[in-house]
């Protein structure tokens, strides 16, 4: 499992307003196609913890970074009570 934060500031988990970038939404399904066509899983899957503030942050972001990474990639949602 990983949390795809690849822009910001000091603070990971922080708003930073350059993580919903197009070219930084490109950097993650390339960066996760890389991974996952490094791999190769057989019989696991690489999966992507949402998170508030950064990519996927909501369901229909995740379903449409499956959809854009277009590889054996596995959904993980916990549900968090603020």
């Amino acid at each position: 499992m990983s949390i795809l934060q690849v822009q910001g500031g000091e603070q990971w988990d922080w708003i930073y307003r350059d993580n919903y970038e197009a070219d930084v939404y490109a950097l993650i399904v390339d960066s996760v196609r890389e991974i996952i066509d490094a791999v190769n899983p057989k019989r696991t899957f690489y999966t992507i913890e949402p998170m508030p503030w950064m990519v996927p942050d909501s369901p229909d972001q995740y379903l449409q970074l499956l959809k854009d990474v277009d590889r054996k990639l596995a959904v993980t949602w916990t549900l968090q009570i603020w």
